[in-house]
């Protein structure tokens, strides 16, 4: 469960940034190597790092593409 609440609380964390008017990334870097992220951060040996946010301004001009929406009858469940 304590990796369904972490997804959940970085949605959330994800959502507020954007609601600041801020950029932000989601990278799964460290469940990939944990001892580097550890390193880096100086968290104890028994710290588990999953996941790191990258948040700053975003780009004034950047523009994103239009994207129509899709009308929910058109999807179909996967059997």
């Amino acid at each position: 469960m304590a990796l369904l609440s972490l997804g959940a609380a970085f949605e959330n964390l994800l959502l507020a940034a954007s609601a600041a008017g801020l950029a932000a990334c989601w990278v799964a870097a460290p469940v990939f190597c944990p001892d580097t992220a550890r390193d880096a951060l100086g968290l104890p040996d028994d710290w588990q790092p999953q996941a790191m946010a990258l948040v700053g301004y975003p780009d004034p001009s950047y523009r994103a593409p239009d994207r129509r929406p899709i009308a929910l009858d058109t999807l179909r469940a996967v059997r």
